[in-house]
C-alpha cells in the first residue's frame, strides 16, 4: 500500500534540499524515522522537503509497504508537487501579512477620524467644562448658561457623529464585490436616519461589478462624502451615481446644499482629515478623487478608478 504522508522525521533529514530514497536497508536514517517505519512496516520511502531557500516548511513522502524502487518520473513527479505546495504555503503567507497591514492602515483611519472629530469634541467639552465651572465661581449665572448650552450642543453633535460611525461600520462592504445593492440600502437607512433625500442613480446597466478590495474602500469613501453632506452642507438632497466613461467608472456624489470655497483652507496640511482619508483609500485602488465646491451651489465630489478595479 502507498500514501502520502508527513513524516516526524529526525530534522537532519530534513536538511537536505532534494528527494531523499529511504528503504529498510539504507544507512544512515535517523532513529525518529526508523522507529515510524518499522511501526507503520514500511520499506520504502520517497521523501522531498518543502523547502524556500533556508525555510523548512515540513516535508512531503510517498511510503510503500512492499519493497520497492522509485522511477526517475515518480521523484520528478513528487518534486514538482513538492515545489508547488511550498509555494501555495508562501503565498498564503503573503496574503495574511497584506490582510495584516490592511487591518493596521484601516485603524489608523479609524484613530485619525476619530481624532478629527470626537477626541477634539472632547477636549472642547473639557475647556468649556472649566471656563463655566469658573462663570459658576464668580456668580455670572447668565454667560454659565449660555455656556452650558454650548456645551449641550457639542454633546448633541458629538453623540450624532459617534452613531453615524457606528452606522457607518456596520453597513460598510466587507467583502464580495457587490457593491451597488449593498450600497442602495445604505442609503435608504442613511435617508431614514437623517431626513436627507438620499439617492442612487445607475447610468448603466446592469450595474458595474467591483473587485473586493474596491468595493470596500469605495464603500468607505461614499459614506465619508454623505457624512460630510449631513454635517456641513446642510442639504435637502444628495446623489450617488455611478457611470463609466472611457477606461474609468466615475462615480459622483452632488449635493445641494450651501457650498463652500474649497481654497479658503490655507494649504494641503490643514485639509480635513476625511478628504485625506478618501484620497488615500483612491490612491490604493489606482483612483482619484476630485472636489467642486460653490457657494450656494452645492459640492460635488467625483470619484474615478480603473475599469480594471471592476470586475
Amino acid at each position: 500500500m502507498e500514501r502520502a504522508a508527513t513524516s516526524r522525521a529526525d530534522t537532519a533529514l530534513l536538511a537536505v534540499s532534494g528527494p531523499v530514497v529511504l528503504s529498510e536497508s539504507s544507512a544512515g536514517v535517523p532513529a525518529a524515522l526508523t522507529r515510524v517505519l518499522d511501526a507503520e512496516e514500511i520499506r520504502s520511502s520517497l521523501v522531498i522537503p518543502l523547502r524556500r531557500g533556508e525555510v523548512l516548511h515540513g516535508m512531503v513522502a510517498v511510503m510503500a509497504r512492499t519493497a520497492r524502487v522509485f522511477s526517475v518520473e515518480e521523484i520528478q513527479v513528487l518534486t514538482r508537487l513538492a515545489q508547488q505546495v511550498v509555494v501555495a504555503i508562501e503565498n498564503a503567507r503573503l496574503y495574511q501579512q497584506v490582510r495584516f497591514l490592511a487591518v493596521l492602515e484601516e485603524r489608523d483611519r479609524l484613530a485619525r477620524g476619530m481624532h478629527d472629530d470626537l477626541a477634539q469634541s472632547l477636549g472642547y467639552l473639557n475647556l468649556k467644562a472649566g471656563i463655566t465651572g469658573d462663570l459658576l465661581s464668580r456668580g455670572e449665572v447668565q454667560q454659565a448658561q449660555r455656556s452650558l448650552l454650548e456645551m449641550k450642543q457639542i454633546t448633541r453633535e458629538a453623540y450624532t457623529d459617534t452613531r453615524e460611525a457606528i452606522f457607518n461600520l456596520r453597513n460598510t462592504v466587507t467583502s464580495g464585490g457587490d457593491l451597488v445593492p449593498i450600497l442602495r440600502e445604505y442609503m435608504a437607512k442613511y435617508s431614514a436616519h437623517y431626513g436627507l433625500d438620499a439617492r442612487l442613480v445607475i447610468d448603466d446597466e446592469p450595474p458595474v461589478q467591483f473587485s473586493s478590495e474596491a468595493a470596500v474602500q469605495l464603500s468607505a469613501m461614499i459614506q465619508e462624502a454623505l457624512t460630510n453632506i449631513r454635517k456641513h452642507a446642510h442639504a435637502a438632497h444628495a446623489y450617488v451615481r455611478f457611470g463609466q466613461e472611457d477606461r474609468q467608472v466615475r462615480i459622483v456624489i452632488d449635493d445641494d446644499g450651501r457650498g463652500f470655497v474649497p481654497a479658503s483652507g490655507a494649504g494641503k496640511g490643514e485639509e480635513h482629515f476625511g478628504l485625506q482619508i478618501m484620497r488615500e483609500r483612491a490612491e490604493s485602488i489606482g483612483g482619484t478623487v476630485e472636489l467642486d465646491s460653490q457657494i450656494g451651489r452645492g459640492t460635488r465630489v467625483v470619484i474615478l478608478v480603473p475599469r480594471q478595479t471592476s470586475g
